[in-house]
This record gives C-alpha cells, structure tokens and sequence, in this order.
C-alpha cells in the first residue's frame, strides 16, 4: 500500500520513456491494503449469481450541502450498468435515501454508488455518503459510516465507488480510502475501485459499463480495471482517450485475494 504522497500518484498513467507506452498497457495495478481482512470470496462471479445494489444519489438537500454540483451523468451511469446484471436493486434520485441504501445492503455482492460524500480524514468515522431526504424532517439524507453495520456488508466481494477522488484525501464528491473504503474492506470485501481525482461525469459512465462489462466477464478486478482503462485510451473521443479520463481509477484489494 502507498504511503503519503504516494497515495496521490496515478501509477497507470506512468509512462516508460523507451517504448512510449503507460503503465496500465503493460501491468495490471492493483493496490494491496494489508491492514484489512482478507478477501473471503471464492466462488466465481456470474451474472446469475451476482446480486448487484446500483445507486445513483442525484437528489440531496441543497440547502444543507450548497456547494454541492448536481450529477447529469449518474442516473444513466447506473441505467447503463444495470442492463449487465440479473434483477440488480436500483436506487435513483428521491428512492436513495438513507433507510432505503442501509435497508438493501445486506445480502449484496455488489455495491456500486454514485453521488457525493465527504471525507473527514480526523475523524474516519464521522465520514458520510449523501442522500435523499426522507419525510423526516429530521433527516438531512447524511448517512455516517459509523452507522453501517459491518455485518450488512460482509456478503459484499466488489464495492465501486463512482467518480471524484473516491480514493484521495479531499472532501468532494467521495473521499479517503482509509474512511470509505475500509470499512467495505475490513468486513471482507474483496475490492474496492475508486478514483484519485475528479473524473468528468460523462467519462466515468463509460468507465463505469466498460469495468462492470469485464468484471462479469473475467471475474478478475485488476484484470477489469487495465482493460476498462485501455478502451477509454483507445478511443476516438479525444476527451476520453484524455489520460485525464481513465488514469485515476485504482483497485484497492484485500491482502491474499485472488482476483
């Protein structure tokens, strides 16, 4: 696992000054976390058998997170996802809400979320993924990490969190690995993708149905991520093939898991 300022370097984007090309084209990357619990899955994947939760939190109380952007690519992100899975559970907009994400957790194997959270690298814990209001006035739409039961996700083998810096230090729409990702991993997830940097809405859809394409298809995440990531370089869209696009996503694995 990089350390410090490591934690913030893209290494797919490395380039090797004798054949031209980026890292990502000759190796699969995968980011080792040691300090969570192996992996624990050993079945293969499949489409049949794979119960994916697909949440795209577009709908949030703007009076309570102002600086917030609205999120025109979400929605059909997780349309286009739920098209490779058998029966997925969908969250969208007002029907992902607090009781609705914490309810459909358990019993997943999949969870893929798209839509704002904060970070707070202090204190991990007060961290919180953003949510649709309820009719409680008391409800703000914020869930805290501390308030998701590690045995409501410890069926999961692959969490993708979908966009900005999922995996970097800062408060945007998602951040810091050691607050939102661990407790995924530490329940015994196998893997979980996110990005070091703000990745424009429209690039992340198409990451987002490429990695799932090949995740159902190989069952191997360092093996889906080089491959998501070679198509988008690959492609005639300039904005796209733009390493800006595809070059922060990183797979944090669990130690000893072979996927």
């Amino acid at each position: 696992m990089p350390e410090k300022i490591l934690t913030l370097l893209p290494f797919a984007t490395l380039k090797n000054p004798t054949t031209g090309h980026y890292l990502v084209e000759d190796r699969i990357i995968e980011i080792v976390d040691s300090n969570t619990s192996t992996g624990q899955h050993l079945s293969p994947i499949s489409r049949k058998n794979t119960q994916a939760l697909l949440i795209a939190a577009t709908t949030f109380d703007r009076s309570f997170f102002p600086n917030f952007q609205s999120l025109p690519y979400a929605e059909n992100e997780i349309a286009s996802i739920s098209k490779l899975y058998s029966r997925p559970n969908i969250l969208l907009g007002p029907i992902a809400t607090k009781k609705n994400f914490i309810g459909r957790l358990r019993g997943k194997s999949i969870l893929h979320f798209s839509g704002h959270s904060v970070f707070n690298a202090q204190h991990p814990e007060l961290s919180y993924f953003v949510l649709a209001p309820s009719h409680d006035p008391a409800d703000t739409g914020l869930l805290l990490l501390r308030e998701i039961n590690p045995k409501d996700v410890r069926t999961l083998r692959l969490v993708v969190l979908s966009a900005c810096q999922s995996l970097g230090p800062k408060n945007t729409r998602i951040g810091g690995i050691s607050g939102l990702a661990r407790i995924f991993l530490a329940a015994g997830a196998d893997a979980v993708i996110g990005s070091l940097r703000d990745v424009p809405d429209r690039a992340s859809a198409q990451f987002s149905r490429a990695f799932h394409y090949e995740y159902l298809a190989t069952g191997k995440v360092g093996t889906s991520l080089q491959a998501a990531q070679i198509k988008m370089l690959n492609s005639p869209d300039e904005s796209i093939a733009n390493p800006a696009s595809w070059g922060a996503y990183e797979a944090i694995v669990a130690a000893n898991t072979n996927i």
